[in-house]
């Protein structure tokens, strides 16, 4: 399991380097679902939470 890990953390890592913070917080704002954020930007719903969480720890 530990390559799978590995492979899905690099995976979301790519993904969240790709994205528009802004364009993301502003979504966030709007009160779009995760679900709904992953779609138009692209990266997995697992990515979104994780950004949230650590936008609620910044704030």
């Amino acid at each position: 399991m530990k390559g799978l890990n590995r492979y899905t953390n690099a995976s979301m890592n790519r993904a969240i380097e790709d994205i528009d913070f802004h364009e993301f917080y502003q979504m966030m704002e709007r009160g779009l679902t995760h679900i709904e954020i992953a779609e138009q930007l692209g990266i997995t719903e697992r990515a979104v939470g994780w950004l949230a969480k650590e936008i609620e720890k910044d704030v």
